[in-house]
């Protein structure tokens, strides 16, 4: 089993807003100098967005000029924070040395996967020595869809995680983090979002908290594989009589349909989908968001119906209820439940079966009516 914590950099790790600010008010006088810019310097609406890729921020910050234009400006931003850091203008947060230190020497391997670009996040790494502790650094530009979960899924095939937690302080780490079955760490800084917190399995203020998280909870130390996290849409009244029986939201699945509407008093719908919630988070690497997919989009309601199911027309059906596209993950997670299913025992995760969709997907392809043919 390997076990690993995965960073996120700007907002976590690193102080951004320290070099942030000087270094946006300096690019933008520089679009002022060129005549692009004739208006107040927009930080707020940075901060907002702040923690998605770069291309995506240019193209809210500079809505109405060219390709071309925000690429210069993204250039010349990159290069000013990159000064900025390594002329120690920048800082990382309090106690981030003690705690990367603390957490290697409790055998947890690190990581950081971030949304800033490779020369910059080399610079932070460097200035800080950061490499002391962490094994690799993954950017977003190594990933052709800009997509978090998948740069952190990258990191998984690559160091064959089996468990573990993304600590982060925007929805994109805490999404990143579910749709690869790890905990989901919030961090309560400086551009962090309340209502992207709420998402999140642990929240933080200090990443001192980490030491008695990942060593003293044995939820997240050790249970991310099967069901440490079971998530389940509980009624106060349904808890209350759950804990009466002495039975863990964690082990309900263990339990018929029937024993759960007699230990919960409730109708047989009901029971039905808790049962098939929580039949199905049962599974390594699998959370409540796709347990959810299953059972409410899908209409499958346990390990036992969905053994004869296919994926890939599962995943098609869900495509088009959605309506749009859905990331190719939930694919591997679909044949990972199936396998499951079929296979109890297996230590087999949901990223174990991507070559797996890939190869079906390249001689089979996706059926017309699919919205990736609309594209």
């Amino acid at each position: 089993m390997s076990r690993a914590i995965i960073f996120d950099m700007d907002g976590t790790l690193f102080q951004t807003d320290r070099i942030l600010e000087r270094s946006l008010e300096d690019t933008f006088t520089q679009l002022r100098s060129q005549g692009l810019w004739d208006i107040a310097t927009p930080i707020e609406k940075y901060c907002e967005i702040m923690g998605v890729p770069l291309p995506k921020v240019w193209e809210t910050l500079l809505p109405q000029h060219s390709l071309e234009v925000r690429e210069q400006a993204d250039v010349y931003f990159q290069n000013r924070l990159i000064e900025n850091i390594i002329s120690g203008k920048g800082a990382l947060y309090p106690n981030v040395k003690e705690v990367l230190s603390y957490l290697k020497a409790n055998d947890w391997s690190i990581y950081i996967a971030s949304n800033g670009l490779v020369n910059y996040l080399e610079a932070i790494v460097g200035y800080y020595h950061l490499d002391d502790w962490v094994t690799e650094t993954f950017s977003i530009e190594q990933i052709e869809s800009l997509n978090k979960s998948e740069l952190v899924r990258s990191v998984i095939n690559k160091y064959e995680i089996t468990t573990g937690a993304v600590v982060g302080d925007r929805l994109s780490d805490i999404n990143a983090a579910k749709d690869n079955g790890l905990v989901a760490i919030g961090c309560r800084f400086d551009f962090s979002l309340d209502e992207e917190l709420a998402k999140a399995d642990v929240v933080v203020n200090d990443l001192l908290e980490l030491k008695e998280i990942m060593t003293g909870n044995k939820s997240l130390g050790e249970g991310c594989e099967v069901g440490a996290t079971t998530k389940l849409p509980l009624t106060d009244d349904e808890k209350s009589k759950l804990r009466k029986a002495k039975i863990k939201m964690a082990d309900l699945h263990t339990f018929t349909r029937d024993e759960i509407a007699h230990m919960l008093d409730v109708s047989d719908e009901r029971a039905t989908i808790l049962k098939g919630l929580a039949d199905f988070q049962s599974v390594p690497s699998i959370g409540d968001k796709l347990a959810g997919k299953l059972v409410h989009k899908l209409n499958v309601s346990s390990l036992e119906e969905i053994k004869d199911q296919d994926a890939a027309s599962l995943f098609d059906k869900l495509e088009q209820i959605n309506g749009a596209l859905t990331d190719s993950c939930v694919e591997d997670q679909i044949r990972c439940v199936i396998h499951i299913a079929n296979t109890p025992g297996s230590s087999k995760q949901w990223f174990d079966f991507t070559e797996e969709r890939k190869a079906y997907r390249e001689k089979y392809g996706f059926p017309d009516n699919s919205p990736r043919m609309q594209v």
